[in-house]
């Protein structure tokens, strides 16, 4: 699968060249329930890589080796759309909130800022509530180190019939 990825994204980079950036959406497990990441060649890599028997769902090394994979799979895709355009500008979804992304997402959206592995970040900050709103903002900017490279991303399609609020 990591191959098809990188294949797909190596084909769009090159097919366009126009393009000037790359946005990966949705570059994390998808929900904690059902439990996602048990198929055999996943197993097989945890137990490689940690020299952990058996996986526990919930357990830390589970959860840092899934959170490791989805950083992993990132740096892949962006080092192929770079080996063919090296200045083109990438850019990742970050879930909200930071637990939520860390914990259920296994994205750890802050470091790809940080390390420079994304150009910037654009979090999903999809609170209709003013208040939680502002506080997932300022969580978000104060997880990285230049808060320019943070995107946020407003709840427009929760506030169509308040669109005061937006």
């Amino acid at each position: 699968m990591r191959e098809e990825l990188v294949k797909m994204v190596g084909e769009i980079v090159r097919t366009y060249p126009e393009l000037d950036g790359v946005q990966f959406d949705y570059i994390r497990y998808p929900d904690s329930h059902p439990h996602y990441g048990y198929t055999k060649i996943n197993i097989e890599r945890f137990k490689r890589s940690t020299g952990i028997a058996k996986v526990k769902e919930g357990s830390r090394a589970w959860n840092d080796w899934k959170r490791a994979q989805v950083t992993e799979l990132l740096g892949l895709l962006i080092k192929e759309a770079r080996r063919i355009r090296p200045r083109i500008q990438v850019s990742a979804t970050g879930c909200m909130s930071y637990a939520r992304a860390l914990y259920e997402a296994f994205q750890d959206w802050p470091s790809w800022v940080n390390s420079g592995l994304v150009d910037f970040i654009t979090v999903m900050n999809y609170s209709a509530d003013p208040a939680e709103y502002a506080r997932g903002n300022a969580v978000a900017i104060s997880k990285v180190k230049d808060p320019r490279k943070v995107n946020i991303g407003a709840p427009a399609y929760k506030l169509v019939k308040t669109p005061e609020i937006f």
